[in-house]
């Protein structure tokens, strides 16, 4: 499940330059991926 959802959001970061500026974006990606 968790690739699943790295590859979502991956493809969402890269498709959306607004989610790359979140600061609580950036969090929860750093608790997906260490």
């Amino acid at each position: 499940i968790i690739d699943t959802i790295r590859r979502a959001i991956g493809t969402h970061l890269k498709n959306n330059r607004k989610f790359r500026k979140s600061r609580r974006t950036r969090q929860l990606l750093g608790k997906l991926i260490p």
